[in-house]
């Protein structure tokens, strides 16, 4: 392997003439390097250039920038590049590529030189933000006050379960502005929405609450919340008038029988909606046709009808209102006002396997559907009758009671996002 001495030895020449300020921003973007910079003045052999890549792949700067172009690459088996300049969105195909990368950003011209490289880094690293955040909100990930704890792995490690939504936006309340992609734990995938919108259409009132106090009282933080109005009015100004949020969803719905009981099969479908708001109507529907029809249904009909149509139509519920299932400080009978704290729980007690269990990886919808009732310290999951355990009509009140609290939170956002926070200073 051929050995970079001279592209090494310029690296060096420069990285000891850069002015004291520019060494303090290359030391603190990229310290292992710095100090292999600072304590080696030789040529390099084929173990130091090793080495050297490795510092360029744990430093904060070239991380991001070589995320897809070197961390893959073992030193072995890199060959000497044709093109010393080639272009660093292809695979960097030689040491000395690599080198000289690094010598330019330490050149006089170093941070424009390296512009480019900085708005990949800089794109990389909010996209990366972005879609942390939108996954955070979609599964109810508000805080590490508010949440029990959820292990990434029964969410299919999707997202990472130590990082919150107020977490994230604490440090950077601009990743609100944000635009993504984000598939909800009901499958569903919403394209180009920030995590403000979605939040507004799953009515998620506790969520939304926190992201408005994570907005500074400045002129900053007013910029901020006037772009939030924009996305209020856009997601709640009526369909047919172009508003709404748009979404597609791909799931298998239970095929019904002549009397509207799930048979025990499946169509798989694809759809595509614009709404508002998501929509509990059904579910409540489901709810009272479920309790009015009880006594003329036979033992399979009522396990069917529960399980996997009252099941299927809770798998499809945003995850904040499951999360009140679950909250073990307050059951739904009688129907709570809903306006103080609450904790968001996915774990519930299911009885058909007898074990604790979190909704997330759940089989919710084809073995069992969840109830809350009068029941003290959480969630319930039943895979056959449970009227005289648990009312529907319990959770059928408590549904509704949290949905016209919801809408009525959600319509004093306007008031909130409308008024500057921030009042200049006389000018002087």
């Amino acid at each position: 392997m051929p050995t970079p001495a001279p592209t090494y030895q310029t690296l060096l020449i420069q990285y000891h003439q850069l002015p004291w300020y520019k060494k303090a921003g290359f030391w603190l973007s990229a310290p292992r390097l710095a100090w292999g910079l600072f304590g080696y003045k030789k040529n390099p052999d084929e173990n130091r250039v090793k080495q050297l890549i490795q510092w360029a792949k744990a430093s904060w700067f070239f991380k991001t920038k070589f995320e897809q172009d070197i961390c893959n690459i073992e030193p072995d088996t890199i060959e000497r590049a044709e093109n010393p300049h080639s272009n660093y969105n292809e695979t960097i195909g030689s040491i000395e590529d690599v080198i000289g990368v690094i010598a330019r950003y330490v050149t006089g011209g170093a941070y424009g030189a390296t512009s480019r490289f900085h708005r990949e880094a800089d794109t990389t690293r909010i996209r990366k933000i972005t879609n942390q955040l939108l996954l955070a909100v979609a599964y109810g990930m508000e805080s590490k006050e508010t949440n029990e704890p959820v292990k990434a792995s029964d969410a299919g490690n999707l997202f990472k379960s130590h990082l919150y939504a107020k977490e994230l936006l604490q440090k950077s309340p601009k990743f609100l502005l944000e635009r993504g992609d984000v598939t909800d734990w009901a499958g569903r995938t919403f394209k180009n929405i920030t995590a403000f919108e979605y939040a507004l259409w799953a009515k998620d009132f506790k969520m939304i609450e926190m992201m408005l106090h994570c907005i500074p009282e400045s002129e900053a933080g007013d910029a901020i919340r006037e772009t939030l109005l924009e996305q209020y009015k856009q997601v709640t100004t009526p369909v047919d008038a172009g508003g709404g949020v748009t979404y597609t969803h791909t799931y298998d719905r239970p095929n019904l029988d002549a009397l509207g009981i799930p048979d025990g099969t499946t169509t798989s479908v694809t759809e595509e909606h614009t709404e508002n708001h998501f929509d509990v109507t059904p579910l409540c529907v489901a709810y009272q046709d479920y309790n009015t029809n009880f006594n003329t249904l036979t033992r399979p009909q009522r396990d069917a009808y529960w399980a996997k149509l009252i099941g299927k139509l809770q798998r499809l519920l945003p995850i904040h209102i499951l999360q009140r299932y679950c909250d073990p400080n307050t059951p739904f009978y009688p129907p709570p006002q809903f306006d103080g704290e609450f904790k968001r729980s996915t774990n519930f007690y299911n009885y058909v396997t007898l074990l604790v269990s979190s909704l997330f990886g759940s089989n919710l919808s084809s073995d069992f559907g969840v109830a809350r009732s009068k029941t003290a310290g959480g969630a319930t999951g039943w895979d056959s009758n449970l009227r005289y355990v648990a009312s529907p009509l319990d959770d059928l009140a408590a549904i509704r009671q949290l949905d016209e609290v919801s809408t009525n939170e959600i319509e004093k956002i306007t008031s909130l996002l409308s008024e500057p926070r921030h009042v200049a200073g006389p000018r002087l």
